[in-house]
């Protein structure tokens, strides 16, 4: 799959404006028909990937800008226009899913950047699914989000960002020297990923191709998958395709303990959390939910240390129904 291009799009999809007084404040429009192309294009694991690379790099040019004006600057605004958000695309489980995934990655992993986020141009319906996140996130990452309809879109943007800079289209004075009001010569604006990008279309992962296998997790279920890892800095090939819906997945590292040569493997029915002392694990990887059921992973990861890598797919929220999953697992030992 041409990830390159497909990340290439997804760039494309944020208006990002690079001037010199703006650095600390990005720009994103939310177009709700390209939401399910993302999601169908990119796996989690490459979209949360991708949304690190930006938080770092809005990071890194938060910290220049610090040098030029010769204050501290580490916190960064974001700007969410929710002018093309259709309802009808968007509110689809696996989009939902995924926006929650990017949302607790910025809460949890990069919580200094987080000035304030600006939801302008926002539908009636959007405030009351706006209410549903509510329980889920921190008080201290939410009392920081405003959600504002498109009249009040120009007051809230003016208190943050000075007329002359913020662009036209979001109630300021800036157009670009065509005259556009979008700015176009330096805002960047997206389009529609084509189907034949969509990781469905690939040959399916089967559980009759060579090393892989599969596995029936059902409802409220839970299935840990152990690796032994004895090479330090192995890295792993990881391949992972589901049936039936995402698949919440956790990865989990256990010390091999006095023994090496018998490692205390958990039971792959158990019900391992990472905060409770007994199970002896501790987390590696936040949880997400993977929607490999429609974008299966195709992955490499490292594998720092020698002991037992656990992945945790956990079906115990789901009451009804089961997942069938498909995987296969290679660990590649170090310099190989």
């Amino acid at each position: 799959m041409k990830t390159k291009q497909i990340m290439k799009r997804i760039e494309e999809k944020f208006r990002r404006q690079e001037g010199s007084f703006l650095v600390n404040v990005c720009v994103c429009v939310c177009e709700g028909r390209e939401n399910t192309g993302f999601v169908a294009s990119l796996s989690t694991y490459d979209l949360c990937l991708y949304g690190s690379y930006w938080f770092e790099k809005d990071l890194k040019r938060a910290r220049e800008q610090s040098k030029r004006l010769g204050k501290e600057i580490n916190q960064v605004t974001y700007i969410v226009d929710m002018e093309d958000f259709s309802l009808t695309s968007a509110a689809r489980t696996c989009v939902i899913e995924t926006a929650f995934d990017l949302l607790r990655l910025m809460q949890d992993v990069y919580p200094e950047i987080g000035k304030n986020m600006l939801i302008v141009n926002s539908a009636f319906y959007f405030y009351q699914a706006f209410n549903v996140l509510r329980p889920v996130f921190r008080k201290s990452f939410l009392k920081d989000i405003y959600v504002v309809s498109k009249e009040d879109t120009p007051a809230l943007l003016l208190k943050y960002i000075d007329e002359d800079v913020l662009p036209a289209f979001l109630g300021g004075k800036r157009v670009d020297s065509n005259g556009d009001p979008y700015c176009r010569e330096f805002m960047k604006f997206g389009g529609v990923v084509p189907e034949d990008y969509y990781l469905s279309r690939l040959p399916p992962l089967l559980p009759s191709d060579p090393g892989a296998d599969s596995v029936y997790i059902p409802a409220r279920g839970v299935y840990n998958h152990s690796l032994i890892v004895r090479a330090p800095k192995s890295r792993l090939h990881i391949e992972l395709r589901a049936e039936g819906g995402s698949m919440p997945t956790t990865l989990l590292f256990r010390e091999f303990g006095p023994d090496p040569n018998h490692p205390d493997i958990p039971p792959s029915d158990a019900y391992l959390d990472e905060n409770n002392e007994e199970c002896n694990v501790r987390l590696i990887s936040p949880g997400v939910k993977l929607q490999i059921h429609m974008s299966p992973a195709d992955q490499y990861c490292n594998l720092p240390w020698a002991g037992i890598y656990i992945y945790k797919f956990d079906n115990s929220c789901n009451w009804i129904n089961g997942r069938n999953l498909i995987f296969r697992f290679q660990i590649i030992a170090p310099n190989s």
